[in-house]
């Protein structure tokens, strides 16, 4: 997961890796992370030598806050939904 920007422009970037090639201990190393291009930003998906499933590919969500960043009224619920957000795909990324 990544936060991006700063104010009412913030975005959070979340890229869960899969594919065939990775186990549970690869999904949560930052190095099988290091050699896909682009991760913030493209999706990616490499398939196996002569075979069209995907050895390693990634899920990209982004998510725009666009509210006020003060700590009340709609703002603090804009927050508060990215706070939620994070807890949910670090979630997903652990599983």
């Amino acid at each position: 997961m990544q936060v991006t920007g700063s104010g009412s422009s913030r975005k959070l970037s979340v890229a869960v890796l899969g594919g065939a090639g990775q186990g549970y201990d690869t999904q949560c190393s930052s190095a099988s992370y290091a050699s896909i291009p682009n991760l913030g930003s493209v999706p990616y998906c490499q398939a196996a030598s002569g075979s069209r499933s995907p050895l390693v590919s990634t899920v990209l969500q982004t998510y725009d806050f666009k509210g006020d960043a003060s700590a009340s009224g709609a703002g603090a619920a804009g927050l508060a939904g990215l706070a939620v957000l994070g807890v949910a795909a670090a979630a997903l990324a652990a599983v």
